[in-house]
């Protein structure tokens, strides 16, 4: 029953997060998120030990964070995935194929504008004199970002190969 009670808490989160997402639209999500599964969990928890004599915690946390999990990488690779919105942007096109130069200026202009506000915004950059600077909480940032990745072992950013040659743009 501990298990029930975990799946049943995250099929609440699952009916609650795009719910939330709606109400309270930002660019991103993801504390939003967080903050919902800690609540949901909770509150999960807490009606499983009143409702259950016996509640087994780590019966019922395991399974619901482990969806979570699952929840919150699908959430961010459908949100902000460039290869998603390569491939949604080639199925959306009657022919099914597109160029690379025209990928870049009809889909991807956009995205590295909005890129570029969220830094901004985030004051993680600034413009001076003309050009594009990372700022002081940038590079902190960066750093920890740079950390990660030599922590994890991530040297590139493909998902899918190695990369062997340059695309041209045509």
């Amino acid at each position: 029953m501990s298990l029930l009670v975990g799946l049943i808490s995250f099929v609440a989160l699952a009916i609650i997060v795009p719910i939330a997402i709606r109400i309270r639209p930002q660019r991103n999500a993801i504390v939003t998120i967080i903050a919902l599964a800690m609540a949901v969990h909770v509150v999960g928890t807490v009606a499983g030990a009143v409702l259950l004599p016996e509640l087994d915690y780590w019966q019922n946390a395991a399974p619901y964070w482990f969806a979570t999990i699952i929840l919150l990488y699908a959430y961010g690779t459908c949100y902000r995935s460039l290869s998603v919105l390569m491939l949604l942007a080639i199925s959306g096109n009657a022919a099914q194929t597109i160029g690379v130069q025209t990928l870049y200026d009809v889909h991807f202009r956009r995205f590295v504008q909005d890129r570029i506000d969220a830094l901004l915004e985030g004051g993680r950059a600034e413009f001076r004199d003309g050009r594009f600077a990372i700022t002081a909480k940038g590079r902190s940032s960066a750093a920890v970002i740079l950390w990660a990745r030599r922590v994890f072992g991530l040297k590139e950013n493909r998902l899918y190969f190695d990369k062997n040659s340059p695309v041209e743009l045509s």
